[in-house]
């Protein structure tokens, strides 16, 4: 039996994980709505390549976090599948950098370094926080240029690389040209200009992207949703598909979640379907609350008040979870 027959995929995930096998496109992007099996689905595609006679040194595997990466490695672990690279986009750029050569040193207190250098520039700001001081919105356009410039020219004099300028410096030299016949990319929602055009600089003969950009949080970081709107016209030879059966929320919450989306005016057009009979009702708490504590004391006085049906009610008090991604 094949391994990727062990994965169970549905109709849209197997379409997803062998068509760019089966055809001469050159890139194929797999809009993956939330629940819709992702991460099985890139694993399947890795492994059909690699069924397809793709030798696994060959291929790259990039997500966008470490942990991504490792849950990644140990799905294909389980069939003896190690690629050639599977890590973060950054860890790729360090490696390829390290691999030409003479590699510079790591700034590992960049962001205090550049305070430093803005202060030099800027007199006039030294009292003011750091963390104030790098905002983008903090000066204007050409004095933040100034200030890149001469980053820049720290960085060469000290003969030192920050966590950004690997991306740069591997997409310029083209470090990575050619090194490998394929190039997955996970979470590609969250790609950065500067991270697409590295990926590019790889010039692998195909290119299979997974993401969604209903999902896109993360544009603080540089990620620009654009991308994976227009990857189409950026990627000449690539074609799209889609995963839209979502497997973890009931009916109603789905339903919901595509109604608040299609108030965007600029999305990649889509609507998710549910695989599970729809939960419990839907409570909206809407308040003016600055902070997760405030909304969760509002919650509780709604839940002392009474004020929420009975079966909810119970559901809140009884089997509810509330998460955090850190102790702050």
């Amino acid at each position: 039996m094949r391994p990727t027959a062990e994965l169970k995929l549905n109709k849209e995930q197997t379409e997803a994980a062998t068509r760019l096998w089966q055809g001469d496109k050159r890139a194929l992007q797999i809009i993956a709505g939330a629940g819709s099996g992702k991460t099985t689905t890139l694993t399947a595609a890795i492994l059909r390549a690699i069924e397809s006679g793709v030798e696994p040194k060959r291929i790259a595997a990039l997500t966008f976090s470490r942990r991504a990466a490792h849950e990644l490695r140990e799905r294909l672990g389980q069939f003896a599948a190690n690629p050639g690279f599977c890590g973060t986009i950054h860890a790729l750029a360090w490696r390829l950098i390290r691999e030409a050569g003479n590699p510079p040193r790591l700034v590992k207190d960049a962001a205090r370094q550049r305070a430093q250098i803005v202060r030099q520039m800027f007199p006039q700001y030294s009292h003011v926080p750091e963390k104030i001081l790098l905002r983008e919105d903090f000066l204007s356009g050409d004095d933040r240029r100034e200030i890149d410039a001469a980053w820049h020219v720290w960085l060469v004099a000290h003969h030192r690389i920050d966590f950004d300028g690997m991306i740069w410096r591997a997409a310029a030299d083209r470090l990575g040209e050619q090194r490998f016949d394929v190039v997955f990319v996970d979470e590609f929602q969250d790609t950065s200009p500067d991270q697409f055009a590295f990926i590019r600089s790889l010039d692998a003969k195909k290119y299979f992207v997974v993401g969604d950009d209903w999902q896109s949080i993360y544009r603080f970081r540089g990620a620009d949703v654009s991308l994976t709107r227009d990857f189409r016209n950026l990627m000449p030879e690539s074609e799209r598909l889609y995963l839209v059966n979502n497997y973890r929320s009931g009916r109603n919450i789905v339903a919901l979640g595509n109604g608040i989306i299609r108030r965007s005016k600029d999305f990649v057009k889509k609507s998710l379907k549910a695989s599970k009979a729809s939960a419990e009702g839907i409570f909206c708490l809407h308040t003016r609350a600055e902070n997760a504590t405030t909304a969760w004391q509002k919650l509780r006085a709604a839940l002392s008040a009474g004020r929420l049906p009975g079966r909810m009610q119970q559901a809140l008090r009884e089997k509810t979870a509330i998460l955090v991604r850190t102790n702050a």
